[in-house]
């Protein structure tokens, strides 16, 4: 259970770590289902909470990975030879006696943080950089993918090295969904056997 004490801004929970089929309920409202224990998921809470101050009531039902196998086996022709928990994205080691004992008990639960997020009006999604070097190593371009969300603005970045010291910035606006840049002489990372492990921020 948790009350709310915001206004009228995007609401999101976050579930880091689920294993691994559940169904989310909020306020006796199913928001979403989970079916994957490596990856995170993201469900807008806003239409299902309770106005400010209320409290609001968070419930995940789980369901048996047994259960979720029969029905794997049942709704889809499997590649004979591959075993039933292959198919579910779930830690191979539950369906095995790894530890010695049985019955093998396969667990369930949420095994991460689960966090209630207010971003504002306007967030940041994601973030993936691709920096490419040239042939001599003597220059990199840096690509930029940008997930953005919520209204429109601009978004002001910068590229700083290990002191803090800024080596390129720009502004682009966050409909856009990628930029490049280009920096010459770029410090590289090495494992330590090799030189300096340098990261840039």
């Amino acid at each position: 259970r948790f009350k709310t004490t915001y206004g009228k801004f995007p609401a999101f929970l976050r579930f880091m770590g689920v294993d691994t089929e559940a169904s989310v309920f909020l306020n006796g409202a199913l928001i979403g289902q989970c079916n994957n224990m490596y990856r995170m998921f993201a469900f807008d809470i806003r239409p299902y909470i309770q106005d400010t101050g209320q409290e609001n009531q968070l419930m995940v039902l789980f369901t048996g990975p047994a259960k979720v196998l029969k029905r794997i086996e049942n709704e889809h022709e499997a590649v004979q030879g591959i075993q039933p928990f292959k198919y579910l994205r779930k830690c191979s080691q539950d369906f095995s006696e790894y530890l010695g004992y049985k019955p093998n008990f396969m667990k369930v639960g949420i095994f991460r943080d689960v966090i209630l997020d207010v971003p504002g009006r306007g967030w940041m999604e994601d973030v993936y950089v691709h920096p490419e070097l040239n042939g001599d190593l003597s220059s990199a371009s840096v690509k930029v993918f940008l997930e953005a969300a919520g209204e429109y603005g601009s978004i002001q970045w910068f590229f700083l090295d290990e002191d803090g010291q800024t080596v390129a910035e720009g502004e682009v606006p966050d409909k856009n969904n990628s930029f490049t840049f280009d920096i010459s002489e770029p410090e590289l990372w090495w494992p330590f056997t090799h030189g300096d492990p340098y990261l840039y921020k």
